[in-house]
């Protein structure tokens, strides 16, 4: 035990001592670069937000761009204190910015460059500055379907339960109809009722006469309950009164159930028809049809595609259209039928921007980071990540991604869909899920208890009522067995 415990403390210490030495190099490289006065040749790439030309800005210099990179890069420069010379790619291609390392032609590539493995076996790749995903961008009106008049006709009103749940409510209904019906014909206490009502008839009026449960007045009596709205006659029998009461309990339930599912899908008090998602997950997207789907043509979210091992994105690999740049595949995403499988920051960035008629479907399919490309063997690789990460901890990043992401949106006021594929367990959805069997069994069981004991009880009031009627018959034997006798006694 005091071995492994020596061990222990033996591997923190030298876990401690690594990290000091890993932040003792990077400060050195910082403070090496800052005493060289670096000058670096920088590539980048035209991507919203991250890097954009200014309008109306001077054809050349320093402040001819803008964007989330354009400002992480001056960050960068002043911890660091080196100069740079920013040129940017008139092809917008990042495999160009790849080959240019490899050929040591620049001193790095900024821009956001997805970190993989093959990136990183070609050239130095620093820590990631952002993290992102593959996501779907659609034009709404392909992304979203409205609730129309006609939706409100039958289907809203039925979703509060699913189909076994009403299939199973109409059986109960029958059900309580036969039971009425069956102690209506054979419970002594009901007949002996109805008996009783004939004889008033010559006395009381006609709305006021008592009459026998038929097939009608069940039927009645059990619409009654399901509308809760009551019903004037008043069962006799016990077994009735308590089938009576199973059949109330149960409809009371049943109508709370019914009026919090309506209430939950927010069609209750609101003329609005709302707005519900088409796609519930990635498969209904590859198996739909009139909806083209693609990505940029040699690009990481492709060879994500390309090399997954998932049959699904093997199946949207093929079937995928491409599209060469970006900017072509949100134009055609505006302008016809297609969805765009691209990087979540630029999807997000695009979506809240004019004319507001894109948005993202669903959630992330992957995870990844963006890094910064500096050619093998770069002595400028540790004062970079160093930067980096001083500027995560000093919150700039953050503070970064909200100045171009969060500030500025004209879109903020267009509606949302109140579900998407992937978010449906993290929000209120429009359309609430119909309750199954599962979630409303337990008001069938006390329902088909009641019938039990209302079954139970009839058979003791006909077991009494035949024990009454047998003492009834004994009675008028004895009383002629004692005249006899005393007849005979009489006469001797």
């Amino acid at each position: 035990m005091e071995v492994n415990m020596a061990s222990m403390y033996i591997l923190l210490l030298f876990g401690l001592v690594q990290l000091g030495l890993a932040q003792i190099s990077s400060d050195k490289a910082l403070v090496r670069v800052k005493r060289q006065g670096v000058n670096l040749t920088v590539t980048s790439v035209l991507s919203p937000p991250f890097l954009m030309e200014v309008k109306g800005a001077a054809a050349s210099g320093y402040d001819r761009y803008e964007g989330f990179i354009k400002d992480i890069l001056h960050e960068i420069s002043k911890k660091i204190g080196m100069a740079y010379t920013l040129k940017v790619r008139v092809d917008n291609s990042y495999s160009g910015m790849i080959t240019q390392l490899v050929n040591k032609e620049v001193d790095m590539a900024v821009g956001p460059i997805t970190i993989t493995s093959q990136r990183a076996a070609k050239v130095d790749m620093t820590k990631p500055f952002m993290n992102a995903g593959i996501t779907i961008m659609m034009n709404r009106r392909d992304a979203v379907s409205e609730l129309s008049s006609h939706s409100y006709s039958l289907d809203v009103v039925l979703r509060p339960f699913g189909p076994v749940v009403w299939v199973c409510i109409i059986l109960a209904a029958f059900v309580v109809i036969g039971c009425f019906y069956l102690i209506n014909r054979f419970d002594p206490n009901e007949k002996h009722a109805c008996r009783h009502g004939d004889k008033k008839k010559e006395t009381e009026s006609e709305g006021e006469k008592e009459l026998p449960f038929s097939f009608l007045a069940c039927l009645w009596m059990v619409l009654g309950g399901l509308t809760i709205q009551g019903y004037t006659k008043r069962p006799q029998s016990a077994a009735a009164l308590v089938l009576f009461f199973a059949w109330w309990v149960f409809c009371l339930i049943v109508f709370a159930f019914y009026v919090g599912g309506i209430m939950k899908s927010g069609i209750y008090g609101t003329t609005n028809p709302g707005r519900v998602s088409k796609f519930k997950s990635f498969d209904d997207l590859v198996r739909q049809t009139e909806v083209q789907f693609g990505t940029v043509d040699g690009g990481s979210t492709f060879q994500f595609f390309r090399t997954s091992k998932v049959e699904v994105y093997q199946r949207a690999a093929r079937m995928m259209t491409m599209v060469p740049t970006l900017s072509e595949g949100v134009e055609r995403v505006r302008k016809s039928r297609y969805a765009l499988l691209a990087e979540s920051p630029y999807v997000e960035y695009v979506s809240t921007k004019k004319p507001c008629n894109t948005m993202q479907v669903g959630g992330l399919l992957n995870s990844f980071g963006y890094g910064f490309g500096l050619p093998k063997g770069s002595p400028h690789k540790d004062a970079v990540n160093a930067a980096i990460l001083q500027l995560q901890e000093d919150q700039i990043l953050q503070m970064l991604f909200n100045k171009w992401w969060n500030e500025f949106e004209p879109c903020t006021k267009v509606s949302q869909p109140r579900e998407s594929i992937n978010d449906m367990d993290r929000e209120q959805l429009y359309v609430a899920s119909s309750l199954s069997m599962g979630n409303v069994g337990g008001v069938f069981i006390i329902f088909f208890v009641g019938i039990f004991l209302a079954m139970i009880v009839m058979l003791l009031e006909i077991l009494v009522h035949r024990r009454r009627q047998a003492k009834k018959l004994d009675t008028p034997k004895e009383e002629k067995k004692d005249e006899q006798l005393l007849q005979e006694v009489a006469e001797a």
